[in-house]
């Protein structure tokens, strides 16, 4: 059975809503796995919208994201494209730096954005 990625986005956008609910959960774990998952999320719909709509052939390598990214903006995506480079750069950003500042803004953000490419595709 084919995953539905979405999923993923609606499990960080259950996280966000519920940050300070678990009594275990750090509120800036939740925030930096809201962050992570709304980008693969977002990711993952565009790479299967590309492969199916566009032609894209993926590689299954850290090469996708950068070439989904160029394709998006080839054909008239560009929005697409830079919503995903943004989302990309602040993943990397919650999954490997120590200090992240405005995680709960940045949260928010990620799932605003995230979103836009659920609704635009």
């Amino acid at each position: 059975m084919i995953f539905n990625w979405h999923e993923y986005f609606e499990l960080a956008e259950f996280l966000y809503q519920n940050v300070g609910k678990f009594n275990q959960i750090t509120n800036e774990s939740i925030y930096r796995t809201v962050v992570s998952r709304a980008y693969y999320a977002a990711y993952r719909y565009s790479r299967n919208y590309a492969y199916l709509n566009l032609g894209f052939i993926p590689t299954k390598t850290g090469d996708d994201h950068r070439d989904i990214q160029f394709l998006f903006e080839k054909s008239g995506f560009g929005d697409i494209s830079d919503i995903l480079n943004d989302l990309r750069r602040w993943r990397n950003q919650f999954d490997y730096d120590d200090i992240v500042y405005n995680a709960s803004n940045m949260a928010l953000r990620a799932i605003e954005k995230a979103k836009k490419i659920f609704d635009r595709l």
